[in-house]
């Protein structure tokens, strides 16, 4: 029997049959240029790193990895689904423990580096449309954790957790212990706690695959070791089935019927991260409006402050297209956006309008409209403020710009009732803003420059209410 692709008489190991009943010899299967459908799930299932000299499984498992990796970042299903075609039902054993907490079913388990590289995938934050829920990852995080992993001698790695949605458990000594069968594809583990340590394993991944390329395969003085050592570290992993706990919550009508396992990973991604000062205060801020939109309630740190998620979906709306504040808002608080007003900022300085009693019985769409006609007119009346070539200059969108005017916001709806003067329409707000169109709003020279923190704040309101009250005696 020849090999269907060298054409050579195949001596030792066959593999096959595959189209046409086309049989391939050892050496061409495990040539890591040719893909065969059944290759990666056999490598995976037989390989461990092993060391000290690269054999033809490893290096195959090397490239199946790094194939994987390129999708750990906000993966296609429609791209995971092809990958589950072409290699059918292939499944990885994870050792394992059941246990339930509440209405809840647990797996303790344990991973290896390199399986947890090859399942993983983080549902990143977007800021274009204000999906995902987790953090941006930092390259100097990254290392400082690689250099951790390979300098410490004690790296102690706490455990990870994340979400399956296709698992399954099989019990070997009795109902809690066995193990965990997962799908061969990427993404089989969505991350909720755990993407920087797992990304510290991507970089020693990364530069072992450099040094490899630069050293050649058959490399025999230790290094090779001591990365197989970092790809074979067991850590401690933690898994819940999100579909099944969105399953058995909709069914109890717990929570409403159209809440789906993302909404439960985000919960959960909250729940853990909300004292971790890592985790942005824009973004923050974020999940917790699409948490409590969910219909996930009774988080505390939450419940604390609910106005706040009231404010974020009419942030979004005013930083959306043809918004008044369009481009201008950074929503998920991502270093670098040249975005100047901070989600986080925002949200804070409309506490005393979101405070306001005659302001809180609105209904959501009435207090959207009372901001977007009062931002619509201050942005009418100083237009070169939001000029994104040239804001920068001004201080309005800066910090002390956007608590001053949000905190003015409350007195100009105030004086709107007061005076009968419905506040929804934007031409009634022109007579109460159109005074600030003369005040010095430049970073160099206006008199808010020297004001900072909250007595600045409160200032700078004071200053603007007072400019309002002189146009309108000036105006009788």
């Amino acid at each position: 029997m020849r090999c269907a692709c060298c054409g050579m008489e195949i001596l030792g190991q066959k593999f096959g049959p595959y189209q046409n009943n086309e049989y391939y010899c050892e050496r061409c299967w495990y040539d890591p240029s040719l893909f065969f459908p059944d290759k990666p799930g056999k490598i995976i299932q037989r390989c461990t790193f092993k060391g000290p000299r690269l054999s033809n499984e490893e290096l195959n498992l090397i490239e199946i990895i790094d194939l994987y990796r390129q999708q750990s970042i906000n993966p296609n299903r429609a791209v995971s689904d092809i990958w589950e075609q072409v290699l059918g039902k292939q499944r990885i054993k994870i050792p394992a423990m059941r246990a339930r907490q509440k209405n809840i079913l647990l797996y303790f388990g344990k991973i290896k580096a390199y399986e947890l590289l090859l399942l993983s995938a983080v549902d990143q934050w977007s800021d274009n449309d204000c999906e995902g829920y987790q953090r941006n990852q930092y390259n100097s995080k990254k290392r400082e954790i690689k250099d951790y992993l390979q300098k410490c001698p004690i790296p102690l790695v706490p455990a990870i957790l994340g979400s399956i949605k296709d698992g399954q458990f099989i019990p070997e000594n009795g109902d809690c212990f066995g193990h965990l069968e997962l799908p061969i594809i990427p993404g089989s583990i969505a991350l909720l706690d755990g993407q920087q340590r797992t990304s510290g394993f991507e970089v020693v991944f990364q530069e072992f695959k450099e040094f490899i390329k630069n050293n050649g395969f058959d490399v025999d003085n230790g290094i090779i070791e001591q990365y197989y050592e970092l790809f074979n570290f067991e850590l401690p992993i933690v898994l819940i089935n999100s579909i099944k706990i969105s399953d058995k919550v909709r069914t109890e009508k717990k929570l409403p019927e159209d809440i789906d396992p993302t909404d439960i990973e985000r919960a959960f991604f909250f729940i853990i991260n909300k004292t971790q000062k890592a985790v942005n205060a824009s973004l923050k801020d974020e999940l917790a409006y699409k948490t409590i939109s969910a219909g996930i309630r009774g988080i505390p740190v939450i419940e604390k402050e609910l106005w706040r998620t009231e404010v974020v979906p009419i942030a979004n709306s005013l930083n959306g297209e043809q918004g008044p504040l369009e481009g201008l808002i950074n929503l998920g608080g991502v270093p670098g956006l040249k975005k100047p007003i901070q989600l986080n900022g925002f949200v804070t300085s409309l506490k005393s309008l979101f405070s306001n009693e005659h302001f809180t019985s609105l209904t959501a769409e009435k207090k959207r409209e009372f901001l977007h006609a009062y931002w619509g007119m201050i942005r009418e009346i100083i237009p070169e403020t939001f000029d994104k070539e040239s804001y920068n200059k001004f201080l309005l969108t800066k910090s002390i710009g956007i608590y001053s005017l949000n905190n003015l916001a409350n007195d100009i709806f105030n004086h709107c009732l007061n005076r009968h003067v419905d506040p929804f329409l934007k031409e009634n707000l022109r007579s109460y803003l159109y005074p600030l169109k003369n005040f010095d709003w430049s970073i160099e020279t206006s008199p808010f420059a020297i004001l900072a923190g909250k007595k600045g704040v409160k200032r700078a309101k004071e200053m603007m209410i007072e400019l309002v009250k002189v146009a309108e005696v000036n105006e009788a």
